[in-house]
């Protein structure tokens, strides 16, 4: 699925992994679920909550750790 304004939590480095164990609808991440980045530098964990077409309504951090 994919997901839209996720720079919010991974900022602007490229080569993060990004999981969503949640729905889709047509193609976009949708409704209540968990969204996992990974990259060298960052490791995130987040309940979502998405609206239509990928869109973060809101999202609490679970684990977030910027210095692996």
């Amino acid at each position: 699925c994919k997901i839209k304004d996720i720079e919010e939590m991974t900022g602007k480095e490229k080569g993060h992994k990004i999981y969503w164990d949640g729905k889709c609808k047509d193609g976009y991440a949708y409704g209540i679920g968990r969204v996992l980045i990974r990259s060298p530098y960052k490791k995130i964990d987040a309940i979502v909550n998405m609206l239509e077409k990928g869109k973060m309504d809101d999202y609490c951090y679970i684990n977030s750790n910027n210095t692996i």
